[in-house]
């Protein structure tokens, strides 16, 4: 048998120890966030997003949303961590992939979005778009 658990996804680009969505910071200062978490992942550890779901918004309305880099479907964890908005500390929210521990062997069972990030060497440029109500 085998029991569900979570375990970090791949990193995506040199230097990272686990997948993580780098979090969009002013050009002159990395360690300084430019967008806010979109308040529907707002204290949302574990919370799963899908391709195209909003991750970020701008004071101005713009939206950045799940790329799918790390697969269609995954979980978000430390999200809106002060400590990640660093660079020094790998900026982001981190990505958690559900994943099963064999009982039997003793090993973690490789999803398939998994296996597919780990052929990956860059993820795509995020997905920005223009929000079309009002920030409130």
């Amino acid at each position: 048998g085998q029991i569900p658990c979570y375990c970090s996804a791949p990193a995506l680009h040199p230097g990272e120890m686990s997948g993580k969505i780098q979090w969009p910071s002013t050009p002159e200062n990395p360690n300084f966030p430019e967008w806010m978490v979109h308040k529907s992942i707002q204290d949302g550890d574990f919370q799963k997003v899908h391709t195209g779901d909003p991750l970020f918004i701008k004071s101005t309305g713009e939206i950045v949303r799940y790329d799918g880099s790390h697969g269609e479907e995954v979980i978000l964890i430390f999200v809106n961590e002060g400590g990640y908005y660093y660079a020094s500390s790998g900026t982001g929210i981190g990505v958690a992939m559900q994943s099963a521990f064999g009982l039997e062997d003793g090993m973690l069972k490789q999803t398939a979005d998994e296996d597919k990030t780990k052929r990956k060497r860059t993820a795509p440029a995020p997905l920005v778009e223009p929000e079309a109500t009002n920030v409130p």
